[in-house]
């Protein structure tokens, strides 16, 4: 008989089929921990303390305020918070790190026992070989096979790291963004936004009461801006920040506050995706409708192109992007707000209405609300309740209210129609939205009935001018020249008084007095009281679109041809 090479008994069968699967376990192990750890090491870097910029900018703010203890304390949260995520994650990573080498060790150890399962002994008489060609050829396999996976797992590994990099949120950064940058209101002396802090329109500071701009009385400078617009001015301390645009050029101005000098031109120049064909405006829009906002750090400024600009108080940009032309009939007028380094944007157009929220720092994009509403021109404003900052929307068909920080929707009340142009008031938990021929309709902030109607009237209505609510009173200025005062608790009408002039600005409070510009120029001052008791009427001889601005015992205020600061000092 023939000699033959003896088969390998059952327990040698079942040891390499057993082989097999540990090495297969091994090797789909040490490939998805090595994907793990390439990843792990992009969130390891973010989390790093030395990394976070808002941390950093904590902890120099503690430094600058070594006697806010508050501040202090924030700092070490955020710094503990900080750390525990960031060596958590480094631990993580060094796990990772122990499983692939021992996946990696009893891979080779499998390996090994595997090859000398499979090579069979020889024939009786048969001289051993070397070189078995069988063992050679699966090591070679085995050899190509591991080259093959670490190639993959290398270009995997760089792809993994590049993508967390970009979108994972380290623990803490939100807290950290939250507690570093100012809020809204940190100020109250300044005028931040269109119609002051938090969109409110008043003020608690001084105002004057007397001046003539055509024999220049009490007008302590005017200054004729480069280009037109239909913004109004906003204040810090000794800067004064506007817009101008025409078909050439959109720009972000900053003055000296005392004199109007021109201190910088910011352009809106160079930015990706910014449209080549200029989009139709109307003649009371134009391309500068939207007013600016600053926190002091910063000023972010929007046009009808879509294009948002974001500078220093020194006119140096930081960034800039193009959020897509809007579409809406006369061209964008919806002004910004600016909470806790977040920059907030009600961009309700017919293309896809929705409410933003943008990193001040980078110009990321934190989150997104989209909005089951059509194109409005009215500006969001900021309310402090007792749980959170709430931005409060006026749109047609809804007026909604959002978490200022976070985006998360609060509530949505369907009550409105038509082009919605007044912007919301708020006074004692009632958020007041209005628009012409609709209604005017006060909303519960929050607590059980939040977004529910309390009251609401459809008389003598705005269709531009926002409303004004102080003192228990709310204010309401119509186009056609009809001035309202109703109970802001009850709708109840205190009184209406005609003037022969319509008004676009929309009125404000200091000191316990009402301003109120016409399309004429003339302001209109009277007192915040259920009788209408008027205080002066003075005159700025150009015609007025924009809303003043107070700070400083100053009044800014914008005519179609200068930008006038009104004063005794």
């Amino acid at each position: 008989m023939p000699n033959r090479a003896p088969t390998p008994g059952p327990w040698q069968e079942t040891a390499r089929q057993l082989l097999v699967c540990l090495l297969a376990v091994c090797l789909l192990t040490g490939f998805f921990t090595a994907v793990e750890i390439a990843a792990r090491r992009a969130v390891v870097q973010e989390l790093d303390p030395l990394n976070q910029i808002a941390l950093i900018e904590l902890k120099q703010a503690a430094a600058r305020h070594a006697q806010d203890d508050a501040l202090k304390s924030a700092f070490r949260q955020v710094d503990e918070q900080a750390r525990s995520s960031f060596y958590r994650a480094r631990a993580m990573q060094q796990r990772g790190a122990a499983i692939l080498a021992g996946a990696v060790v009893m891979a080779l150890v499998a390996s090994h026992l595997l090859l000398r399962l499979s090579r069979r002994p020889p024939r009786p008489g048969q001289v051993p070989s070397e070189a078995d060609p069988t063992g050679v050829l699966v090591r070679r396999g085995l050899l190509a096979a591991a080259i093959t996976a670490g190639v993959f797992v290398l270009l995997l590994s760089r792809r993994a790291a590049t993508t967390v990099g970009d979108d994972a949120k380290a623990p803490g950064k939100d807290v950290a963004l939250a507690a570093a940058e100012p809020a809204f209101d940190a100020d109250p002396t300044q005028w931040p936004a269109f119609r002051g802090t938090g969109g409110l329109g008043s003020t608690t500071g001084e105002a004057p009461t007397d001046w003539d701009g055509p024999s220049s009385r009490n007008i302590l400078w005017k200054q004729k801006l480069p280009r037109p617009g239909f913004s109004s001015p906003i204040v810090w301390n000794d800067r004064i920040f506007i817009t101008g645009a025409d078909d050439q050029a959109r720009e972000l101005y900053g003055l000296d506050a005392k004199d109007g000098k021109l201190l910088w031109t910011a352009p809106t120049t160079d930015i990706v995706g910014s449209p080549a064909k200029l989009p139709e405006v109307g003649q009371d829009t134009g391309f500068a409708a939207a007013t600016p906002v600053t926190d002091g750090r910063r000023v972010a400024a929007i046009f009808a192109t879509g294009d948002l600009l974001v500078v220093d108080r020194d006119g140096r940009r930081l960034w800039a992007s193009n959020l897509g032309v809007p579409s809406n009939p006369y061209g964008h007028a919806s002004s910004l707000q600016l909470h806790r380094g977040r920059v907030l944007v009600q961009y309700d157009h017919f293309g896809k209405a929705r409410l933003l929220g943008l990193d001040a720092v980078s110009g990321k994009l934190l989150w997104e609300q989209t909005r089951e509403v059509r194109a409005s021109w009215a500006s969001p404003i900021l309310v402090r309740d007792a749980q959170s900052v709430v931005a409060v929307l006026n749109a047609e068909p809804f007026a909604e209210a959002f978490d200022a920080e976070t985006g998360a929707k609060l509530w949505s009340c369907k009550c409105m129609g038509g082009e919605v142009g007044p912007s919301p008031a708020y006074s004692n938990g009632l958020a007041f939205v209005t628009t012409d021929y609709v209604t005017l309709a006060a909303i519960r902030l929050s607590g059980p009935q939040a977004g529910t109607v309390a009251w609401e009237v459809g008389e003598e209505l705005p269709d531009v001018a926002s409303p004004l609510a102080v003192q228990g009173l709310l204010f309401v200025a119509t186009s056609s020249g009809i001035i309202s005062c109703y109970d802001a608790a009850t709708g109840k009408l205190h009184w209406r008084q005609e003037t022969d002039e319509g008004y676009y600005s929309s009125p404000v409070a200091a000191a316990g007095r009402i301003y109120l510009a016409d399309r004429k120029g003339k302001t209109r001052i009277f007192q915040a009281a259920p009788v209408y008791t008027p205080v002066a009427e003075c005159a700025l001889g150009e015609a007025v679109v924009g809303t003043p601005a107070i700070a400083g015992g100053r009044l800014y205020l914008r005519g179609v041809d200068h930008l006038f600061c009104i004063g005794t000092k």
